[in-house]
C-alpha cells in the first residue's frame, strides 16, 4: 500500500517553522563572498550594518549555522499573514538531489505584471549568478596559472641557472673552442 504525500500543506499555528534554513551551511562548495562594490573586497559586517540590522548581517555572513531561530516578532506576523498553504517542491528537491524538504508559499493572486516581472528578475539573477561563477572560476584559474608560471621559472632557474650564468657559460665555451683547435693541430 503506497502512502500519498500531499503537495499542499495547511499548517496550524503550532506547526509553523520556528527556524529558517541556511542552505550555505550544507553547501560543499561555498559561494564567493559578497564584495563591496566600491573596494571590490569582501564586505565586512560593519559595512553591511549601514544597510541591515546587526542580526540580519550576522545571518547573511554565516556560512556554518544550518538553522537560524526566527525571532518571535516575525513568527507573530507569520501567524497573521500566512493564510496560503505551503506547497512542497518535490520536483525541485529531486532535481537538486537534496535530502532537504523544500516548501514555498504560492501567491497565485498576484497581478500578471508582477508575476512576469518576478520571472524576469529570477532569470536575470540566475544569469548573473552563472556569470559570477564563471568569473570566479576564471580568476581562480588565472591565480593557478600565475602560481604555476612562478613555480616553472623557479625550476628552470634551479636546473638551467639564470640567463646571466647561461651567457657566461656560452662565452667561456666559445673562448675555449679556439684553444682546442690549436691543441689538435
Amino acid at each position: 500500500m503506497s502512502k500519498e504525500i500531499p503537495y499542499k500543506i495547511y499548517l496550524e499555528e503550532s506547526e509553523m517553522p520556528k527556524q529558517w534554513y541556511n542552505v550555505r551551511a550544507d553547501m560543499k562548495k561555498k559561494p564567493a563572498p559578497l564584495l563591496n562594490p566600491a573596494t571590490k573586497q569582501p564586505v565586512t559586517a560593519e559595512e553591511l550594518e549601514a544597510v541591515f540590522c546587526k542580526e540580519l548581517v550576522k545571518q547573511e555572513l554565516d556560512d556554518t549555522t544550518a538553522y537560524i531561530d526566527i525571532p518571535q516578532e516575525i513568527l507573530d506576523f507569520y501567524k497573521m499573514y500566512r493564510p496560503a498553504p505551503l506547497v512542497r517542491a518535490y520536483c525541485l528537491e529531486k532535481a537538486l538531489g537534496t535530502p532537504a524538504k523544500i516548501y514555498y508559499k504560492f501567491e497565485g493572486n498576484a497581478p500578471d505584471y508582477i508575476s512576469r516581472d518576478l520571472r524576469e528578475c529570477a532569470k536575470m539573477v540566475s544569469e548573473l549568478d552563472e556569470k559570477m561563477l564563471q568569473l570566479n572560476e576564471a580568476i581562480q584559474e588565472c591565480i593557478l596559472k600565475e602560481s604555476d608560471r612562478e613555480r616553472l621559472e623557479g625550476v628552470c632557474r634551479d636546473v638551467i641557472g639564470s640567463r646571466e650564468e647561461q651567457k657566461l657559460m656560452s662565452a667561456e665555451s666559445a673562448a675555449e673552442d679556439p684553444k682546442k683547435e690549436d691543441q689538435k693541430g
